[in-house]
């Protein structure tokens, strides 16, 4: 009995062995197919990666073109602005030399501050409009630019501000509070000059008693050395996105 056992553990084993051996050459077949098949893919992935490739290309070029249309509509769009402000500078000064005087002047002067040309010369059209000169808008934009940059305030709305003031020739309770609502300090400055309380102040305003003249010491006082907003425009543009700002607008004026 015991010697039939081991022979049927014998056969047993031989049988696992040659079980093993089948699924090892197996294996080793559907290695080699596998591999075979690799090699048969390989032109073809090269294909798919060439087409690939030439697809990235496109869409990249694409963008490429489409990235100059814009910039190309956007430089017509501010060429088209650019000569409505000159022809309105112009209606506005009765020169046309004084008008590309006065532009070229404003343009450079935005060179040197993180404004655009746009924002700066629009403000000083409406500065001409309310009666500025050409003679000294430039430097009513350099104080009213470094106002609004200390305040973070449009540079419209503050030219605005002053321009209706100037045009009015006083510079009432309401104006005051625009000017104190966007961080402007006058109501102190105005105190100073009038010698009085600053709490008589928006009183007077609502009585006509401040006048444009004493608005535009005001901004001076804030501008001038020792200033609270002294160079405001240039020290900001020494900043990271001071220099962002500058180079943007000194390329759309290319």
């Amino acid at each position: 009995a015991m010697s039939g056992t081991m022979r049927g553990l014998g056969a047993a084993s031989a049988a696992a062995g040659t079980g093993a051996a089948g699924a090892a050459t197996g294996m080793a077949a559907a290695g080699a197919a596998a591999g075979t098949a690799a090699i048969a893919m390989g032109p073809l992935l090269l294909i798919l990666g060439a087409i690939a490739a030439a697809v990235v290309g496109l869409v990249i070029a694409f963008k490429g073109l489409g990235f100059i249309f814009s910039q190309l509509k956007r430089g017509v769009g501010l060429a088209a602005e650019f000569q409505k402000t000159q022809v309105a500078i112009e209606v506005l000064v009765g020169s046309t030399e004084k008008a590309t005087k006065v532009l070229q002047d404003l343009k450079d002067l935005s060179d040197l501050t993180p404004l655009s040309p746009k924002i700066v010369q629009d403000a000083g059209r409406s500065l001409l409009a309310f009666g500025s000169t050409t003679e000294t808008v430039v430097e009513e934009i350099r104080r009213l630019g470094d106002i609004s940059q200390g305040v973070q305030a449009p540079l419209g709305e503050i030219a605005t501000l002053y321009g209706k003031a100037r045009i009015e020739g006083v510079l009432f309770a309401e104006s005051i509070n625009q000017l104190t609502n966007r961080g402007i300090p006058v109501i102190g400055l105005f105190a100073e000059q009038l010698g009085v309380a600053e709490s008589e102040v928006k009183k007077m305003g609502s009585e006509g008693k401040i006048t444009f003249d004493n608005l535009e010491k005001a901004f001076i006082t804030l501008t001038s050395e020792g200033g609270q907003f002294e160079d405001m425009m240039e020290r900001l543009s020494r900043t990271f996105s001071g220099k962002v700002s500058t180079l943007s607008g000194l390329w759309d004026s290319l």
